[in-house]
């Protein structure tokens, strides 16, 4: 988190306040125990343990998504904190973005389909800077274009 936290002050997204700050940190950090079942997905490539993990009750449709959706009503957005976008909105878009990428679009749409803020907010976090060309074209162009191949990459970096 001390990367994040200092991009995020670089770029202005972390508040200025102090509360507000701590809170935005929190929820990234809420976000990086989210993705936990996708990091190891490319690894043992099971789609449906992937997707039952993400499912339980402390898991990101389980509990994650119940938080950030009570957060965004909260907050009224339409942003995590309100009216600004923060490093918070970056994070929990990240983890969205993370299960699209594994699952597809409509599985993406349907599994969130109960959180209709979530969708909405993933939606509006792709319109900071250029989220949206990174999802639709610039990913692929850096990026191995198939999870086993990713794998692969990093063994071969990890145990060269």
């Amino acid at each position: 988190q001390p990367t994040a936290g200092s991009l995020a002050q670089r770029y202005g997204l972390c508040p200025a306040d102090a509360a507000k700050a701590y809170e935005a940190k929190a929820i990234w950090a809420s976000a990086d125990d989210a993705r936990g079942p996708m990091l190891s997905f490319p690894f043992h490539g099971d789609l449906e343990k992937t997707r039952e993990d993400l499912a339980g009750p402390k898991a990101l449709l389980g509990r994650y998504a119940t938080r950030w959706q009570a957060t965004l009503e909260r907050s009224g957005g339409p942003y995590l904190l309100g009216a600004e976008p923060s490093m918070a909105d970056v994070g929990v878009w990240e983890a969205l973005d993370f299960y699209r990428d594994i699952f597809g679009h409509a599985a993406f749409a349907a599994a969130f389909a109960g959180f209709p803020k979530m969708l909405a907010h993933y939606e509006q976090v792709l319109s900071l800077g250029r989220l949206r060309e990174w999802r639709d074209t610039g990913r692929a162009a850096v990026f191995l274009p198939d999870w086993a191949g990713y794998a692969e990459a990093v063994r071969v970096t990890l145990y060269s």
